[in-house]
C-alpha cells in the first residue's frame, strides 16, 4: 500500500469514527429519552391503579352499608 493510500484509509476510518460517535450520541438521547417517557407513564399508571382502588373500596364500603 502507497503512503497516500493509507493516509487516505486512515482519514477515511477517522471520518467514520466520527460518524459512529454522532450515532452513538443519538442513540443515547434517544433512549434517555425514552426512558423518561417510561417513567412519566410509570407515574400515570400508580396514580390511575390509586384512584382504582380507591373507587373499588369506596363501591366496597357502599355495599357494605347496604347490608
Amino acid at each position: 500500500m502507497e503512503r497516500q493510500e493509507f493516509i487516505d484509509t486512515i482519514t477515511e476510518l477517522k471520518a467514520m469514527i466520527g460518524s459512529l460517535k454522532l450515532t452513538i450520541d443519538t442513540l443515547r438521547q434517544t433512549i434517555n429519552s425514552q426512558n423518561a417517557t417510561i417513567a412519566s407513564l410509570q407515574k400515570s399508571m400508580d396514580r390511575l391503579q390509586s384512584a382504582y382502588d380507591k373507587a373499588v373500596k369506596e363501591r366496597d364500603a357502599c355495599k357494605s352499608a347496604d347490608l
